[in-house]
């Protein structure tokens, strides 16, 4: 799993399957907010900060966030949107890094194409 701090605020991304359904797990009734590319594969993202309390800037960040570590990385010419809740709304499935999602707003990726999170602080990788 991956771990940043960007402005005090810790933000986790799983790094595969079963690191995506840990962050489920762990942070399930924390209130946090959850984030995942829509209708397509991609690690799943906790940012522990309640989502009516995330400003445009912080919600752009953990959204393109969850495309640079997808396979779609690299792909701008299309428009891609993502799931954001509160990590209350998200259960697990059987399968690892399956979930169930209650309820979600679609956001848009703003292109940013010089995103790069080595830019915030990078505290662990395990896993």
């Amino acid at each position: 799993m991956r771990e940043f701090i960007y402005n005090d605020i810790k933000i986790y991304v799983g790094k595969n399957d079963t690191n995506n359904t840990f962050l489920v797990n762990t942070f399930k009734d924390s209130g946090f907010t959850w984030f995942h590319l829509k209708d397509l594969p991609s690690s799943h993202l906790v940012i522990e900060k309640q989502v009516e309390c995330l400003n445009k800037i912080e919600i752009q960040i953990c959204a393109n966030m969850v495309k640079y570590y997808s396979k779609f990385k690299k792909e701008w010419t299309k428009k891609y949107w993502v799931d954001m809740t509160c990590i209350d709304n998200v259960t697990t499935m059987s399968k690892p890094g399956l979930v169930n999602i209650t309820e979600s707003k679609k956001i848009k990726i703003k292109p940013d194409f010089k995103f790069n999170p080595n830019k915030f602080i990078y505290i662990s990788t395990e896993n």
